[in-house]
């Protein structure tokens, strides 16, 4: 069997190096605030980024008329350069609803937010989130850096393995650092994405029973309810049928004791 370059010892060292996150024993330290100039946003092997805030907000507001202030809506998103990423919309008996959730650069996030604002009839609710994820960032750039640097010393020592034993195990450990670095890059581009476009929750309704109606509407529901009133007149006589039946019965016999108290009188007569 050939000899390797380095010995099974040195291997396992590293690869306990490389899952508690601490800096690979042949690597050179690197500052906690230090990472390579390679990466964006960083400059002199400082990281020097700006703050990154994570924008979001919520508006409920009702309209008197739904379809021109949705078309107000549509307009102001273009004009700030936004776009509607989801849009729920449901038309029922008693009211009409939208829910919208629009995406804007964060430069034009108030602006907008203002605009949408001032197109209410009536607004019910608002709020404003700002989360910072300043160090998340920055913590995460500094955490890729690392990991680069791993996976380029294990390449070097891949050239220099000898058996197919430590091909494997070299590559074993290529691998979990890719698996690593690829879910870092994933999720900087997500905070990268939620920074750099800020997200508007729009609720908007309008209530049809808000409408005023005029007097043939209301002539209408009087004789509507007038007919439901006598329907529930009828349905309440059936119920007490039985107590019909007495009535009648006893109508029934007081005319034959009548009758027949009159026929006795024109007897003696």
């Amino acid at each position: 069997m050939a000899t390797s370059s380095y010995d099974n010892n040195a291997l396992a060292e590293n690869e306990e190096e490389i899952t508690d996150g601490t800096v690979y024993k042949d690597a050179k330290k690197t500052s906690p605030t230090k990472v390579s100039t390679s990466t964006p946003g960083v400059t002199g092997g400082v990281v020097k980024i700006p703050k990154k805030i994570i924008k979001t907000a919520n508006r409920s507001f009702g309209a008197k008329e739904y379809k021109v202030t949705r078309a107000k809506i549509g307009k102001l998103i273009t004009e700030y350069k936004g776009y509607i990423s989801k849009e729920n919309e449901q038309n029922t008996s008693y009211n009409i609803s939208n829910t919208l959730m629009i995406r804007v650069e964060q430069k034009n996030f108030d602006a907008l937010l203002d605009a949408l604002t001032g197109t209410a009839d009536k607004l019910e609710s608002k709020s404003v989130n700002a989360v910072d994820v300043t160090a998340e960032f920055v913590d995460i750039i500094k955490r890729l850096e690392n990991k680069r640097k791993y996976e380029a010393q294990y390449l070097e020592l891949l050239k220099k393995a000898k058996s197919i034993d430590e091909i494997l195990r070299v590559n074993e450990y290529i691998r979990a650092l890719r698996e690593e670095i690829e879910a870092k890059e994933g999720r900087l581009k997500y905070l990268q994405n939620q920074v750099g476009l800020s997200t508007i929750t729009l609720y908007l309704h309008q209530d049809y029973n808000t409408v005023t109606f005029g007097f043939f509407h209301k002539l209408s529901k009087a004789l509507e309810n007038g007919w439901s009133g006598l329907l529930v007149f009828i349905l309440g006589v059936v119920t007490i049928w039985p107590f019909w039946i007495i009535v009648i019965a006893i109508i029934f016999i007081v005319k034959r004791i009548i009758k027949k108290a009159r026929a006795k009188k024109r007897k003696k007569g």
